[in-house]
């Protein structure tokens, strides 16, 4: 069994709850530093990844939100 993780691994909720933590903590950062702007990108980026997954599961589970 590999241990490699697909988007099988994640369920439409998961996904969710995920892009929900992410954008939490994007919103916690104070940018204060270069370094937390830097976190903030890639946050950013994060979660456009986690919204583009999501549109692949709804178009799979079939299911409109």
């Amino acid at each position: 069994h590999s241990t490699k993780m697909t988007l099988i691994d994640f369920n439409k909720k998961e996904l969710r709850d995920i892009y929900s933590a992410l954008q939490y903590s994007r919103l916690e950062i104070g940018f204060e530093s270069k370094s937390e702007e830097e976190l903030y990108d890639r946050l950013t980026k994060l979660m456009d990844k986690v919204a583009k997954l999501r549109q692949v599961c709804d178009c799979q589970e079939n299911v409109s939100e």
